[in-house]
């Protein structure tokens, strides 16, 4: 290998285990599940120990490491907050079971039986206080507030669903 070569690879590293380190560290503070707080931080120890390594080696060979690129760190910190809203999916379904479906007038319109997942998004399955069942989309413009505190969900009805 070149020294050229080396000394791109090297940058790759710093720069990669930069941005990693600056990621991890952006989404910690939101991580409650100390298991997965561990496993970010010791990635973040393992990267530092990468880069501080390569960093050292290529000011051996005369350069300097250079920063990553904001784009990339914020590609990654979305990547590590999807990890953790998936490890979290299960236990959030579990809690929206059974829960009171309100109107946005306060009205009570049914319970919330189950959740269907798609492609796109979730499909809430709720019985009606008539007794018939609807299928509400799960997006900001229908699912209005979710309580788990006083197992509520506010929603409001889009035209063409009921």
């Amino acid at each position: 290998m070149t020294q050229k070569d080396e000394n791109y690879l090297l940058q790759e590293i710093c720069r990669n285990s930069g941005m990693g380190v600056a990621a991890i560290n952006q989404v910690l503070k939101d991580v409650y599940d100390e298991e997965f707080a561990y496993e970010l931080n010791v990635q973040a120890d393992k990267m530092e120990q990468f880069a501080r390594k390569a960093g050292m080696r290529l000011r051996e060979n005369g350069s300097e490491p250079s920063e990553p690129k904001p784009i990339a760190t914020a590609m990654l910190v979305t990547a590590i907050r999807m990890k953790q809203a998936l490890q979290n999916r299960t236990e959030d379904v579990a809690d929206l079971i059974g829960m009171e479906v309100l109107l946005e007038n306060g009205e009570k319109f049914g319970v919330l039986r189950d959740v269907m997942e798609t492609g796109a998004n979730d499909v809430y399955i709720v019985d009606r206080v008539d007794g018939e069942e609807i299928l509400l989309p799960a997006i900001h413009d229908c699912v209005l507030d979710v309580d788990v505190e006083k197992n509520t969900m506010t929603v409001h009805l889009m035209k063409g669903l009921v």
